[in-house]
């Protein structure tokens, strides 16, 4: 019988009591069926730990904490894999985009210098236009 049981038993036979009883006997007879179910209680109570204590102390459950320390120190060493994966790839990002904005910067300044050159050949041969009339006489020299 379980400890609930044998508490449903014993209030039953408290509550019996309290009718046949007298007051005062009553009392004393309600006091040690309390004092019993604590008892009781207490000695559940200790074979459910003594139960888990045994429990802990079984081979099985000794490699599966083994085997849950090897995955959580598999796990540990995935993630560490992977940050350092994740910031690996974020670092060649961004020397991929400092090396697009260096380029475009290098393109932007060939293009102004292209622009530069341009403008002084055009003056070039606008002086040279202006100043000589005979075009094959001016380009001979």
């Amino acid at each position: 019988m379980d400890s609930m049981g044998v508490f449903l038993l014993k209030r039953s036979l408290a509550l019996f009591m309290n009718k046949l009883a007298p007051r005062k006997k009553r009392e004393q007879t309600w006091r040690s069926i309390f004092a019993q179910h604590l008892i009781d209680t207490a000695i559940v109570e200790s074979d459910i730990t003594t139960d888990g204590e045994k429990h802990r102390e079984t081979a099985e459950y000794k490699r599966g904490i083994e085997e849950l320390a090897s995955r959580q120190r598999v796990s540990q060493k995935e993630a560490q894999r992977l940050s350092k994966r994740r910031k690996a790839e974020s670092m060649r990002l961004l020397d991929m985009q400092r090396r697009q904005k260096q380029r475009a910067e290098e393109d932007e300044e060939n293009i102004n210098l292209k622009d530069q050159l341009r403008a002084e050949v055009w003056k070039e041969l606008k002086r040279l236009e202006l100043t000589c009339i005979d075009t094959d006489l001016c380009f001979a020299s």
